[in-house]
């Protein structure tokens, strides 16, 4: 056989790439529709309950139905990172030692950039902006989920993460929906083998949240689950790079607050005008029976969140064990408070929870009948002004 009649063979037998791609192109426009479809429904579910919890349950509303009267707490701290950067001192709160260093950067910079495309205030930004990125978490979280459970399980998963308890956080110009994108495009990478590019999102992460370091921890297992030594050297070297490009975006943080302030940690330093400071975990959990009802729920769900990372770890999944580890005992060492927040709004828990929920209908029912409940309280509770939604 000539050279030219294998070639021939060869494009003859090769399968057309348009046919195969078409199928994968439909799937895809299938979970975009999806994913429109919860975000959507999860925005009307969140005003729905918002105007119920003016008219009958004393509802502050600041500005009923409107954008701006979603954003509140740490938007509002957000807000005046994008109306005029980070403050030169603290001068906030009544004993004048609260600023906005606690809040980190890269949510704040989209939102301006948001503002400048749409020409919007900023308090429509900020709540524009944590909305657009739930809807692209949803899109990325059925994408990548159904690569681990399955198509339907993809799609249960999108409907956990728009129906979640804490819900709230995506509607109101919070970091969580942003930060959520962020992870599972990091462990999607990850999983991948794309080092350099995990790492360099892992850094976003980094720049969003204090908590984005810890995947670092997830990177670091998912290097070391695998015999490496007899690899070329230009891989160790991806590995080494997007390795240190993980707390990228927190050093970057550090260095500008140092020039700016003279303090690389004032972010941290600053907590202690939010009642926050650094303690054990016995310390944090004693603490925490002192709250009456919500202190031990807090725990509860800490513990939750621990029992995600042994669920991750049974099945080998020892990258998001090791992140779900982490990112639940640091901030237990500081306090309980704001935990089912931080819990749900990670990826590999509500991962967790839609790999059960597609195994277990019953497991599906106690929490559509949790998040259900659960949201409600949360919404009814941003606008009666409770402090522990914050």
């Amino acid at each position: 056989m000539t050279k030219q009649e294998r070639n021939g063979l060869m494009t003859t037998d090769r399968p057309n790439d348009t046919s195969i791609d078409e199928p994968r192109k439909k799937e895809r426009l299938v979970n975009l529709a999806i994913a429109a479809a919860l975000f959507i429904t999860s925005v009307l579910l969140v005003e729905v309950v918002r105007r119920v919890s003016g008219l009958e349950f004393g509802g502050q509303d600041p500005i009923p139905g409107s954008l701006e009267g979603m954003c509140r707490w740490d938007c509002a701290w957000y807000g005046t990172i994008v109306d005029g950067g980070y403050h030169a001192k603290p001068m906030f709160h009544p004993n004048g030692d609260a600023a906005n260093w606690a809040f980190f950067p890269a949510f704040p910079l989209a939102a301006k950039a948001v503002r400048a495309l749409i020409g919007t205030s900023t308090p429509q930004a900020l709540v524009i902006t944590s909305r657009l990125f739930l809807f692209a978490s949803i899109a990325a979280f059925i994408e990548y989920s159904q690569t681990i459970i399955g198509r339907r399980g993809g799609w249960l998963a999108g409907a956990v993460l728009a129906f979640s308890p804490y819900a709230i956080y995506a509607h109101a110009g919070y970091t969580e929906s942003l930060y959520f994108l962020l992870t599972t495009i990091a462990f999607w990478l990850l999983g991948k083998k794309a080092w350099v590019a995990s790492g360099f999102v892992g850094g976003l992460m980094g720049a969003t949240r204090i908590i984005g370091i810890a995947f670092g921890f997830a990177y670091l297992a998912s290097l070391f689950s695998r015999d490496r030594r007899h690899e070329a050297a230009s891989r160790r070297l991806a590995y080494a790079l997007g390795l240190l490009l993980v707390p990228a975006g927190l050093a970057c943080y550090m260095y500008f607050l140092y020039f700016h302030i003279g303090d690389a940690l004032a972010f941290k330093n600053v907590m202690i005008a939010w009642g926050r400071s650094s303690t054990s975990l016995a310390d944090s959990l004693r603490g925490a029976l002192g709250w009456a009802f919500w202190g031990p729920y807090f725990a509860l769900i800490a513990f939750l969140g621990l029992a995600s990372a042994g669920w991750h770890l049974a099945r080998g999944r020892h990258d998001m064990a090791a992140y779900m580890a982490v990112s639940v005992v640091v901030p237990l060492m500081s306090s309980v408070g704001s935990m089912p927040r931080y819990v749900f709004w990670q990826m590999p828990f509500l991962l967790a929870i839609a790999e059960i929920a597609a195994r277990q209908r019953g497991a599906l029912i106690l929490y559509l009948v949790f998040a259900s409940s659960m949201a409600t309280i949360m919404i009814t509770a941003w606008f009666k002004g409770n402090v522990f939604v914050v």
